[in-house]
This record gives C-alpha cells, structure tokens and sequence, in this order.
C-alpha cells in the first residue's frame, strides 16, 4: 500500500494533486486544516494536511504449490467427497465416518511416540 500526505492552500487542490499521483483509485485516509507559516513571512496561512493511499496490485502472482493445484470441475461432474462414511446406512443405525488425510511423514510418526 503507498501512502502519501499532501499540504496544499485548498482542499480541491490536494484532490486535484492526489488524483495526478496516485490516480482515481485513491482513498483518502485523512484531511485536516492545519496552520503553516511560509518561508520569510511573519504570519501563518491556513492549509490542508490530506492523507490519501493507493492499493498497489500485485505484479504477478505466486506459483501455487504442486500438490496445491486446482482446478475448475467440468459442468454436471460432482466433487470427490473429503468424508467418508463406512458401515450400515440403515435410519436409525450408528456409521462411522472417517476423513481422508494426506499421508504423514515418517518423522512425525516418531516425534508423536515420544
């Protein structure tokens, strides 16, 4: 996110900055008047503090991981389901469900004994 404060003698000024720098997607963050005194002058003039930000899209982006891979299921196809159920399917019979997990990796098996 790039985020930018401008100081300017009028609020349609800043904007008018604003949209110039960071385009028409900016979101003001902040405005607020404050006092400034200019170089060689006795007395201080009124100004704008405008706070504004601008969301920077991602160039490209990150390679999904290999097993990590997606993608969209042809129309009228269902989805492999992640439960299931083993056992009678009778109403009013108890079934066991199991999930389907990814296999483990030696190594834990042995920090789990421990």
């Amino acid at each position: 996110m790039k985020v930018k404060t401008y100081k300017t003698r009028s609020l349609h000024e800043g904007l008018e900055d604003i949209k110039r720098d960071l385009g028409s997607e900016a979101l003001i963050l902040s405005t607020r008047s404050v006092s400034v005194r200019p170089p060689f002058s006795l007395f201080k003039k009124p100004a704008w503090e405008i706070t504004a930000a601008l969301e920077e899209k991602v160039a490209s982006k990150a390679e999904p991981s290999p097993g990590a891979t997606h993608r969209p299921l042809p129309l009228g196809e269902a989805a492999e389901p992640r439960v299931r159920v083993t056992g009678p399917t009778k109403p009013g019979t108890a079934t066991a469900v199991t999930r389907d997990r990814a296999p483990r990796h030696s190594r834990m098996d042995e920090l789990i004994a421990e």
